[in-house]
């Protein structure tokens, strides 16, 4: 009697089991599966915005959905941001985070979706400061010249074009006269 029990009790435990085993698989398996990305480059600049896409896994944009980004610095200490996707599945974020290395993780997690991630790592500088343009009171010189070609045939257009004078008479650098 106590082995018919025993058994009885095995068999009501192996029916659990397989009823909570087909209720996980079935709550997984109706789970869309979501690809998240994001094209962040190794340094970024204050001012500087991120974009982040949400699709689905036929490449369908996952629209009005929300990603949490964490931004962790070299000190550990973490920021989160939560950006919403627009219809094409784009979040965009501007960059207003002190200057440092960044560990970025972005993730979407939302009923009747399977989680997905990215982490990617940058650095982040401060925007460059703007150059004052203000013009300075400064004293000003103004300076002209004029060229003119010596006239043709003068003592000055030999000299300028090669010609040295030998014995009263012009000649170029083989001794042949000008003519």
């Amino acid at each position: 009697m106590e082995n018919k029990n025993l058994i009885i009790i095995i068999c009501v435990a192996i029916v659990i089991c397989a009823i909570i085993g087909f209720g996980i698989f079935a709550l997984t398996s109706t789970q869309t599966e979501s690809v998240i990305s994001a094209d962040i480059p190794s340094s970024l600049t204050v001012g500087d915005t991120i974009s982040i896409s949400l699709i689905d896994s036929e490449g369908s944009p996952l629209k009005n959905k929300d990603i949490i980004l964490t931004f962790t610095d070299s000190n550990n200490k973490s920021k989160n941001v939560t950006v919403k996707t627009n219809d094409a599945g784009i979040a965009k974020y501007k960059v207003k985070l002190e200057s440092g290395k960044y560990t970025i993780n972005g993730l979407f997690k939302e009923d009747g979706y399977k989680s997905s991630n990215f982490i990617k790592e940058t650095k982040i500088k401060d925007k460059a400061k703007k150059t004052d343009t203000t013009p300075t009171k400064s004293s000003s010189s103004s300076y002209s010249s004029s060229y003119s070609e010596p006239s043709y045939g003068s003592d000055e257009s030999y000299a300028t074009h090669g010609f040295s004078k030998q014995n009263g008479q012009w000649v170029d650098k083989n001794g042949n006269p000008a003519a």
